[in-house]
């Protein structure tokens, strides 16, 4: 049997550990999205959402393809090096999409309720260098309208 007495600093040390270990397990489990990548809080028009943020190729490549769902919370920013007119497809989604073209933190244009199934490119009509997917019907129920401001 165990039959050690513990001192009040031990008490306090484990404590400690275990406090370092819960805020650590957190803050990781919040900042990052399920495939590694940095999370955000961003603000579009009167709303805030959380979002993943994909800013390199093989982000921007995987995108939300694969995941099951996407709650009205959540959405993904995908940001460019530079302003174009950036492709985008439905590959591998598992629902629909509204897509938010950004251009120096302003909506430029806005594609909704684009289907999982659809096997065209997704584009904007004006350069843009940040795009952010997020449920379909999200626009509508948001409000969401070309010119409002967006701020992470």
């Amino acid at each position: 049997m165990f039959n050690k007495t513990f001192k009040f600093k031990d008490i306090v040390g484990i404590t400690l550990v275990i406090l370092a270990l819960v805020v650590f397990l957190t803050q990781n489990a919040f900042w990052k999205g399920r495939s590694g990548t940095e999370q955000t809080i961003l603000k579009i028009g009167g709303n805030e959402l959380r979002v993943e943020i994909a800013d390199d190729e093989k982000e921007r490549y995987q995108g939300l393809s694969g995941k099951q769902q996407l709650s009205d919370e959540e959405g993904m920013l995908f940001i460019h090096p530079k302003a174009d007119m950036h492709k985008y497809v439905m590959r591998g989604m598992k629902f629909d999409l509204d897509f938010i073209f950004i251009k120096d933190g302003k909506v430029v244009d806005i594609a909704k309720n684009v289907s999982m199934g659809y096997k065209g490119i997704v584009q904007g009509a004006t350069e843009y260098d940040e795009i952010l997917e997020v449920p379909a019907g999200w626009c509508n129920r948001r409000g969401v309208k070309l010119g409002d401001k967006v701020v992470k």
